[in-house]
């Protein structure tokens, strides 16, 4: 919580492959006929984090798209 409230997003697992990830859980799910809106939401929350340039940064950095959004970026 502390690197969160310090908006130290320093990488350990990077947002693009949180992206990566998810992407293919959702093609599996699709595969497979199961319904997963949760990852399917959550995708298009990393696409937009990577697309505010934050793509190198911890999957944390996730905040900053809620953050900015809210305002309060």
């Amino acid at each position: 919580m502390p690197k969160l409230v310090a908006r130290d997003y320093s990488t350990q697992f990077a947002s693009k492959h949180m992206r990566k990830d998810l992407e293919i859980v959702e093609r599996a799910a699709q595969k497979l006929k199961v319904f997963t809106p949760l990852s399917a939401l959550a995708v298009q929350i990393y696409r937009a984090t990577e697309g505010m340039t934050h793509s190198e940064e911890d999957f944390s950095s996730v905040l900053e798209v809620y953050r900015k959004s809210s305002g309060r970026g």
